[in-house]
């Protein structure tokens, strides 16, 4: 039963040619808009599902920084401390190689991460 139950998990995770069967690797190949060529299909625009990571966004981040002379015009030092709103933009480019899970439907797929 227990090794049953690690088959099948590996068996989902485990990245595949074929998108049929789970996972897949694809290409990005274009970015507006965005187009992911996995194997001989091609997924255009709303076809496509990023997980946030993949998207540009604003967050709220909180930092404890201090100036530095040479990488300010002032010649000063000072604190930044405090939360601030940040955009944080999409790491995806044209030629990434990219995980990617096929929707049931097969006509749209999840686009997961970015693969090295």
């Amino acid at each position: 039963m227990m090794n049953d139950t690690y088959s099948s998990l590996t068996a989902a995770v485990n990245p595949r040619t074929d998108p049929v069967d789970g996972f897949a690797i694809g290409f990005v190949t274009a970015l507006a808009p965005l187009t992911v060529q996995l194997g001989e299909q091609t997924y255009y625009g709303d076809e496509i599902t990023l997980a946030r990571q993949l998207t540009t966004r604003t967050e709220q981040v909180t930092v404890d920084w201090q100036t530095q002379p040479e990488t300010c015009t002032a010649v000063h030092r000072h604190a930044i401390v405090g939360t601030f709103e940040m955009t944080v933009h999409s790491p995806l480019k044209v030629g990434q190689r990219v995980l990617v899970l096929p929707k049931s439907d097969q006509q749209s797929i999840y686009l997961v991460d970015i693969l090295p």
